[in-house]
């Protein structure tokens, strides 16, 4: 297995209970445990701060700079505004998932813009596999606001 087929199903694979978040919400079914927007919204919240960690890791791996500075702020910044995203979802549903929408978003220009200068390692694929990944996970997000308006 070489390193761009797992890269790919990982990222695929991450969107599973993305979709079951919005499945389950669509659907109104909920478990013990959770329903459909919480599982969504936490799940969402979590990979946005894992994607902002993983700039880190690219930044820090590459040559520093005042922009890679920028970027290891700006990805601090996402963090704090997903976890804020989780507690306003609670009182507010729609505007917490529009937050998330706009950190994803955030993190795939500032990956497109800063990938040669900043982030050792980023090929043409990883970045086309992001611009996939990022369309699908903001589509879930159109998905579960119309599931739970």
């Amino acid at each position: 297995m070489n390193f761009k087929s797992v890269t790919s199903s990982l990222g695929y694979c991450g969107l599973i209970p993305i979709a079951a978040g919005v499945a389950l919400t669509w659907w109104n079914l909920e478990t013990s445990f959770f329903d459909g927007p919480t599982l969504f919204v936490g799940y969402s919240a979590l990979i946005l701060c894992f994607l902002a960690g993983a700039i880190w890791g690219r930044v820090l791996s590459g040559v520093s700079s005042r922009r890679g500075s920028l970027m290891l702020i700006g990805s601090n910044a996402i963090v704090i505004i997903a976890w804020l995203a989780l507690l306003i979802s609670s009182e507010f549903f729609a505007l917490g998932i529009l937050i998330l929408s706009l950190g994803y978003v955030a993190i795939l220009v500032g990956e497109f813009r800063f990938a040669k200068r900043l982030m050792s390692g980023v090929t043409l694929d990883y970045l086309q596999l992001r611009f996939t990944l990022t369309i699908l996970i903001c589509l879930g997000h159109v998905g579960i606001i119309i599931a739970y308006v």
